[in-house]
């Protein structure tokens, strides 16, 4: 079989998924087509606590001391340990979602077998396609961060639609139709921000325009005006969590606070004692919230190698040492899904390798030694694998005669913490390979070019999807 790497973006346009029969939409997500629209409470709301939600037609009061009192018409979710929209899958494999978008094709989304060399294929035919919803026509994407959900942009000028569905495709939901692009981008090249909570409950929607930027409620589907900027990272005094404070962007002194739980109430004063904040010229964080939000890990400075520290509500420690910082935000931090390991980017360190560099351009045949991934357990910081530990076994296993030609960049962290997916390119060509962090094998492999990859079950029969369930 001929190596991966021949894989061009040609091929992969031409990747075909199967469909089969339509499953029943999920009830959490929105209705199709119009969703409500709700103001944001111009007070705070109560904290949450572990007391049930009241129902979905509840008014919440709230009367701080310190700023006016305001009803608003929703529905607090109280703390949980994992995140609301929680999958439960009928039954399930494994896989690894990718997606690639061109610029004037739309996209390539695909599931791949994290133990083998293929692909998966039997997604469910959802209602999507007949409208044309799917992410093959999409034009930017966003995978949750643990929940098994993903938020995207189709356009086809002057349209413009909003999908978010689960990543086995079985019941997208259209969120936001745009038929004139009066409020969404119709051009690729068009800037857009998607951005899901900490806690998957909510996806941001930023556009040039903040009096057109809003916030989606996934479980309710209400939408909402969003003129804020998540900035800082600070303990709440209403939960005594750890929240994301968003600084206005339409001139006012307020701050939207989003607590992991469902919440979103507006305070009046900044953040006491921020754990991190944005830099000057910093577009986006360089913090990444655990999956039950009781942590976030977050590079200490803005600078290509920083410290890494873990915070909860009660203080930081530091982590690791000189870590690099690959600049687009947390992309060089990931949490496995129960907080124990964390993956991230870094020179050799503990008798653990990283693979040589040999530039293919260069005539000296010089080689350097990058830092490379590794994954580290968050108690005491220990060094479990680098990529080191199976460039070698890697290299066979993709039929190459070495590692080091790749510039190896992108990467992900299946939920349980065993498996590190990494992406190799060289003058253009793309292949990836997935490693068990246990024993350094490889299991398998998928294409490239790669924007976006997360992981999650596949259904091992045609029909079976998942429900997203309220909490």
């Amino acid at each position: 079989m001929k190596p991966y790497y021949y894989l061009s973006c040609g091929l992969l346009l031409s990747l075909a998924l199967a469909g089969c029969a339509p499953a029943a939409p999920p009830s959490a997500l929105a209705s199709t087509g119009a969703s409500a629209t709700a103001a944001l409470p111009t007070a705070a709301q109560p904290a949450a606590t572990d007391t049930a939600a009241p129902s979905p037609t509840a008014t919440v009061s709230a009367t701080p001391t310190s700023e006016p009192t305001a009803t608003w018409t929703a529905t607090p979710v109280p703390p949980s340990p994992t995140p609301p929209a929680t999958p439960t899958p009928l039954a399930g494999k494994l896989a690894l979602y990718t997606f690639t978008s061109f610029e004037d094709a739309g996209g390539v989304y695909a599931a791949w077998d994290p133990d083998a060399r293929r692909s998966l294929t039997n997604f469910a035919a959802p209602a999507a396609a007949a409208s044309g919803g799917l992410p093959e026509q999409a034009r930017h994407i966003a995978f949750a961060n643990y929940a098994p959900l993903a938020a995207y942009l189709v356009a086809r000028p002057p349209a413009a639609q909003l999908w978010i569905t689960d990543l086995a495709l079985s019941a997208p939901r259209l969120i936001l139709d745009d038929p004139a692009g009066a409020t969404l981008p119709t051009s690729a090249n068009a800037w857009l921000e998607l951005r899901w909570s900490a806690d998957d409950r909510h996806l941001f929607v930023r556009l040039r325009s903040v009096a057109d930027s809003f916030v989606v409620d996934v479980l309710t589907g209400e939408r909402a005006p969003w003129p804020w900027r998540c900035t800082q990272v600070a303990v709440s005094p209403r939960s005594g969590r750890l929240a994301e404070w968003c600084q206005s962007q339409a001139g006012g002194p307020d701050w939207a606070v989003v607590e992991w739980g469902g919440a979103i109430w507006v305070s009046e004063q900044p953040p006491a004692e921020p754990v991190v904040g944005l830099a000057a010229g910093e577009a986006e964080p360089r913090w990444v919230w655990s999956a039950d939000g009781a942590q976030v890990a977050y590079f200490a400075a803005a600078a290509a190698r920083a410290d890494v520290y873990l915070a909860e509500a009660g203080g930081a420690r530091l982590l690791a040492e000189q870590v690099y910082n690959p600049g687009a935000g947390a992309a060089g931090l990931i949490w496995s899904q129960d907080g124990r390991r964390l993956m991230l980017r870094r020179d050799a360190v503990d008798g653990h390798t990283c693979p040589l560099y040999r530039n293919p351009m260069s005539t000296t045949g010089r080689t350097s030694k990058p830092p490379c991934w590794q994954v580290l357990e968050t108690t005491a910081g220990q060094t479990l694998w680098s990529l080191g530990d199976s460039a070698e076994r890697a290299a066979a296993f993709l039929q190459v005669p070495d590692l080091a030609e790749w510039q190896l960049e992108a990467a992900h962290f299946s939920p349980d913490g065993r498996r590190a997916a990494v992406l190799a390119e060289q003058f253009g060509f793309f292949m990836g390979v997935i490693v068990d962090v246990d024993t350094g094998e490889p299991l398998g492999i998928f294409p490239g070019p790669v924007e976006a990859l997360s992981w999650g079950l596949f259904p091992e029969t045609q029909g079976e999807h998942w429900q997203i369930a309220k909490p």
